[in-house]
């Protein structure tokens, strides 16, 4: 509810207060914002798998490049999974190695990178079908919770949203192309 500020030369605190409830609100109304919260999302929060090798400095880096591709949103907002993996997950490795990369879908760009000169150790990090759809569709979950529509512990377990129960009954991400 509040945020801390601390001023590093003299010490002193300052304390902000947020209401949550207006932030969910412009969330949900303003449409600048969905993109941005995906792309949060694809670094990587508590409720979502991260792309690997998306760096939040990066992606900022080369916003210009693939902001063309935020046209992947539905309707009601949420995040067209296969759609985003062939525009803005393609983009984004397609400019993050552009020295090495062709292809125009998803599956390019990873076959393009796969048989590139980058290192063996960067080629085993490149995500698979199953990583990329799990990080997408976590950011529908994001969507869903920051836009203040219920979110319940069932549905947090549902394959819509990147998420699987294991048999031991824990919850673990959902990398099934399905």
């Amino acid at each position: 509810m509040a945020r801390l500020q601390i001023d590093a030369e003299v010490g002193v605190r300052a304390i902000e207060w947020v209401d949550i409830r207006l932030l969910r609100e412009g969330m949900s109304t303003l449409c600048p914002l969905r993109p941005m919260i995906a792309l949060i999302a694809l670094t990587g929060t508590d409720y979502s798998r991260n792309l690997p090798l998306v760096k939040p400095k990066k992606l900022w880096g080369i916003m210009g490049s693939i902001q063309s591709n935020f046209h992947c949103f539905t309707e009601s907002g949420f995040v067209d999974v296969r759609g985003a993996m062939d525009m803005l997950v393609a983009s984004i490795y397609r400019q993050l190695f552009r020295q090495q990369c062709r292809g125009d879908d998803f599956d390019g760009v990873m076959k393009s990178l796969g048989g590139s000169r980058l290192s063996n150790r960067y080629k085993q990090l490149l995500p698979s079908n199953g990583r990329a759809l799990c990080t997408l569709k976590n950011a529908n979950f994001i969507f869903r919770y920051w836009t203040g529509q219920s979110v319940v512990g069932a549905e947090l377990r549902e394959a819509q949203f990147g998420f699987c129960v294991r048999p031991d009954g824990g919850v673990d991400w959902d990398e099934s192309i399905i």
